[in-house]
């Protein structure tokens, strides 16, 4: 499951009596931030029901990842695995190549706060003055065994728009805390 932060959303589970006989459930394990339709009922033979589980709007940037568990008569509880990613509103950096002349590339490791970017959600952003001149995501490199960013990089030569010797600049989204780095310094000026 995927929400946005500051947006509830739900998501349904069914529970299946295969039994010949009525059966007593409970579900158990709900962390604060999801509610179910129902938490506990009897269910008659051969019957289903579906429960709706409500994720909080409150719930912060980040992955989960929650067991929660259904209980029936023989009292053995059955796990069930909730994966869920929160994402947070990315920025809306991007860059028409067809605008520019020339283009380099470039490669490298990005690091925040002495760790990797590695998740292949997280933005790392080219510009020149405020005007974004390059996009890239992290992604694994078999040829450097790490992730790394590949990026394309756009500028102009001609005499009336020359980006000669204009200083690039980075900027980086983390999607896993949705934090937005508005200043990420290269070990090399890039130019």
């Amino acid at each position: 499951e995927m929400k946005m932060a500051g947006e509830s959303a739900t998501f349904e589970a069914t529970i299946v009596n295969e039994s010949g006989a009525s059966e007593n459930w409970t579900l158990s394990g709900l962390p604060r931030w999801l509610t179910a339709s129902a938490t506990s009922g009897t269910l008659k033979a051969t019957l289903s029901k579906t429960i709706t589980f409500t994720v909080a709007e409150s719930l912060a940037t980040g992955k989960y990842e929650q067991n929660i568990y259904l209980t029936g008569n023989n009292n053995i509880c059955e796990p069930l695995t909730l994966n869920l990613k929160v994402k947070s509103k990315t920025p809306d950096w991007a860059v028409n190549p067809k605008d520019y002349e020339n283009s380099m590339n470039i490669i490298g490791r990005v690091e925040l706060n002495n760790l990797p970017m590695d998740d292949e959600d997280d933005i790392i952003a080219a510009f020149i003055g405020e005007e974004c001149r390059g996009v890239a995501h992290p992604a694994y490199k078999d040829r450097y065994d790490g992730n790394f960013i590949t990026m394309d990089i756009y500028g102009n030569n001609s005499k009336d728009n020359s980006d000669a010797g204009k200083e690039i600049t980075f900027r980086a989204f983390d999607a896993s805390t949705g934090a937005l780095y508005p200043v990420v310094t290269p070990e090399k000026t890039i130019k």
